[in-house]
Order: structure tokens, then C-alpha cells, then sequence
């Protein structure tokens, strides 16, 4: 906008320097002609006329042409001093405009210097904002790694927990098939002076599972201990004698002969997990 400004004043300047030149040459050919003319009218022989009619006709014309001259050299004149005036003016208005450029390319200056600062601002801040990132990405891969080791902890606190609650479980089931054992050899101590093979007519209920034998529920007999089972309660085979035959034996009896199988109350084998 102020350039355009400019350019408009610098063109009026020229304008009016070009309507002064013109005024000039126009005045000096005005000069030059009536010089001229004055010349020519010096060196003419002045022949008047003979009557006094014709004299005075003469110098009204003389007279007309003399206030043609004086009013257009006074009219040039004018045109002079306000073509003067006007080119006096239109200076000062550009030395004004200058100025007032001048004024604002300074500050078109500091603002041109403000943005290089604000862009070196901005291109400091973008390297920050990187390094942010960086730092902001590597800290979410420490996280998940936290967060994985965190989790794989927790993973080895619970399976150590199930392994102490499965040992615990273990050792109170051995408490238990201790005790059971101890109630069991007891009972054989006691039962020493009896035939170990039991009869069926002294038993009317399955030791096992507490029910009543039937036509349906029949009895049989433990092939170690002797006792009468009924068929539900002797699940368990055991291989026994020479040829290893397989003979189905009591809970009880099947914890004494197998030593890596899980007590009889109990459903999980000793020192493994669930």
C-alpha cells in the first residue's frame, strides 16, 4: 500500500514537472514571438498612414494586440507561480510521504527483524517439541516394559501363591492322610485277632459311601485288606503276585500301595498344581 502511494506521488511529480516545462517553453516561444515582433517591428519602416482616421484605427489595433500580449504574459505568469505553487506543494507532500515511508520501512524493519526472532523461536521450539516426543515415546516403551515386568511379577507372585496354597492344601492333606493312617493302623492293630478276610454276613452297609447292600448293591471284598466294599467304593486296580495280575482294592488301600498317587479324601496329587 505505502509503495503504491509512492508511486502515485512519483508520477503527479512527474506530471507536473512535465505541465512546468511546458509552461516554460510556451512563455519563452510567447517571449521569443512578441521579441521577436518587437524586432521586426524596430527594424520596419514605419509608414503611417496619411489620414488621421486610418492613424487612429492603426494604434487601436497596435493598442488591442499590445493588451493581447500583456494579458497572456500575465496569464502565463499566473500559470507560472501555480504550476510553481502546485510542484512547491506536491514536494513537500512527497518529502512528507518519504518521511512517512522512511518511518514505516523502519518499521517494517524491526517487524521483518520481530518475525526472523519469532521464527527462530518457533524453529527452537519445534526442536524441543521433537526431543519431547522423543522423550515422551521412550518413556511410554519404559512404561509398557514397567507394565510388562509388572505384570509378569504379579504373574509369578500369583503362581507362588497357588504353589503355597497348593503346598499348604498338600501338607494339611498329608496331616490328614497321616491322621487317617494312624486311625487306619488302629483299626488293623485292633482287627489282628480277627481273620483279615471279612465275611459277608458281618456287614450290612459299605464302609466307603455308607449305604445299605443290595440286590443292586452288591458286596465285594478288598483284595489287600479284606474288607467288603461295595462296587462303587473299589475303583481302584492294583497289579499284585507273580504274574502281576490287577486286583481291585479300597481308596485306603490304593494310597498305601501307590506312592505317587493323591491321598484317597483328596483329589489332587501331592505337589502339583491345580
Amino acid at each position: 500500500m505505502l509503495e503504491s502511494r509512492f508511486n502515485a506521488l512519483s508520477s503527479e511529480h512527474e506530471s507536473v514537472s512535465k505541465n512546468l516545462r511546458e509552461i516554460q517553453a510556451e512563455n519563452e516561444r510567447l517571449a521569443g514571438k512578441f521579441c521577436k515582433k518587437a524586432t521586426e517591428l524596430q527594424d520596419e519602416c514605419i509608414n503611417l498612414p496619411d489620414s488621421v482616421d486610418e492613424l487612429q484605427e492603426k494604434l487601436l489595433l497596435t493598442r488591442e494586440d499590445l493588451i493581447t500580449s500583456s494579458v497572456g504574459k500575465e496569464r502565463a505568469e499566473e500559470l507560472l507561480i501555480e504550476v510553481r505553487a502546485e510542484l512547491e506543494l506536491t514536494r513537500s507532500e512527497l518529502r512528507e510521504q518519504l518521511k512517512v515511508f522512511s518511518d514505516e520501512n523502519k518499521k517494517l524493519r524491526l517487524i521483518a527483524e520481530e518475525y526472523k526472532a519469532v521464527k527462530a523461536a518457533e524453529q527452537a521450539s519445534q526442536l524441543i517439541i521433537a526431543e519431547l516426543k522423543k522423550e515422551l515415546d521412550e518413556n511410554k516403551r519404559a512404561r509398557a516394559a514397567a507394565e510388562k515386568t509388572e505384570q509378569e511379577l504379579r504373574n509369578r507372585v500369583a503362581s507362588l501363591q497357588e504353589d503355597l496354597e497348593n503346598n499348604e492344601a498338600t501338607q494339611q492333606d498329608f496331616v490328614q492322610l497321616s491322621q487317617s493312617l494312624q486311625m487306619e493302623l488302629e483299626r488293623l492293630r485292633e482287627a489282628e485277632k480277627e481273620v483279615r478276610w471279612q465275611h459277608e454276613d458281618d456287614v450290612d452297609e459299605c464302609p466307603g459311601c455308607k449305604q445299605q447292600f443290595s440286590v443292586t448293591r452288591r458286596k465285594r471284598n478288598c483284595k489287600h485288606c479284606g474288607r467288603i466294599f461295595c462296587p462303587n467304593c473299589l475303583p481302584h486296580q492294583v497289579a499284585s503276585g507273580p504274574r502281576q495280575r490287577m486286583n481291585k482294592v479300597c481308596a485306603v488301600c490304593h494310597t498305601l500301595l501307590v506312592r505317587d498317587s493323591a491321598p484317597y479324601f483328596s483329589k489332587r496329587l501331592p505337589n502339583t498344581p491345580d
